[in-house]
């Protein structure tokens, strides 16, 4: 029943972020209860991280966890919530990253 519940958490995360962040790449998709979402070339991973928080959404930033450099991006984590609240989630970062850009 576990990995069924984290599987349809996980598949509606997915499909959120097809459908709000279109341009983001997802990694991680096969293991884990975290997505490793790489973002284009030129965002502020950290503002995003900021600005999803204060809008009650709390991400990593992928920056923050990288010792180099490499494209930005954000670790989100989606055991702990239903399919609506992470669909929600999701498009309040979609909106935040239209904001940012």
């Amino acid at each position: 029943r576990v990995r069924v519940r984290q599987r349809r958490r996980r598949d509606a995360m997915l499909e959120a972020l097809h459908l709000h962040l279109p341009d983001a790449t997802v990694h991680g998709v096969a293991a884990g209860l975290h997505l490793l979402v790489t973002l284009p070339d030129g965002v502020d991973d950290t503002a995003l991280a900021t600005r999803a928080s204060a809008a009650g959404v709390l991400v990593q930033p992928l920056s923050r966890h990288r010792v180099g450099s490499g494209p930005p991006g954000l670790v989100l984590g989606y055991a702990a919530h239903p399919p609506d609240r992470l669909r929600e989630a999701v498009a309040v970062l979609g909106r935040i990253l239209a904001e940012i850009r």
